[in-house]
């Protein structure tokens, strides 16, 4: 299940933020917290002009997202996925023509793995 904004509080913004190391200018990233026992839970809301692409979410004390949801075309969203953002589902959420200035690459098992010599 994703989690309920109300309960979180914003923590800070970011502008052209990176999603797992590749730049994707334009993408606007606003970051909530709370308390959660001893811990901080965290929620990370990534948008592309005035569409929301997708959230993540885990604790503060990890260094990974926990999970991953994204923004279907009919405005649902996805069942949460395990793990941090996948960074060609994200490219492909975006309106074309997408300026990113990053070598070309190919998805394997999940991970992007660039095609550079």
């Amino acid at each position: 299940m994703r989690p309920d904004l109300a309960l979180y509080r914003p923590h800070r913004e970011a502008f052209d933020v990176t999603v797992e190391g590749i730049p994707v200018p334009g993408l606007h990233a606003t970051y909530y917290s709370r308390p959660d026992s001893a811990r901080v839970a965290t929620v990370g809301v990534y948008r592309f002009g005035a569409s929301e692409i997708f959230m993540a979410w885990g604790y503060a004390d990890e260094a990974h997202c926990r999970w991953t949801a994204y923004r279907q075309p009919d405005g649902s969203w996805t069942d949460p996925h395990p793990g941090c953002p996948d960074p060609t589902l994200v490219l492909a959420a975006l309106p074309p023509p997408f300026p990113v200035d990053h070598e070309p690459s190919v998805v394997v098992d999940r991970r992007v793995v660039s095609t550079a010599p």
